[in-house]
């Protein structure tokens, strides 16, 4: 992976970060976060499959996709 790459992974994790974050903050369940830090991913990544994104997006805020 070139640095360009991980810059944008690190990106797009810090951006799914602070809306799963955010979420919680405002009192929200995780599984709401966690279902808008996941849109937020695939606004940015329309291509790829919602389940894969869920996955990885829960491995960026460090949950299990439910």
């Amino acid at each position: 992976m070139s640095a360009n790459q991980r810059r944008v992974c690190d990106d797009e994790n810090s951006a799914v970060s602070r809306v799963y974050q955010s979420q919680i903050d405002c009192g929200n369940s995780s599984k709401t976060a966690l279902v808008l830090a996941t849109i937020v991913y695939l606004q940015r990544n329309p291509k790829v499959p919602a389940v894969v994104a869920r996955a990885r997006v829960a491995a960026a805020i460090g949950t299990v996709a439910a």
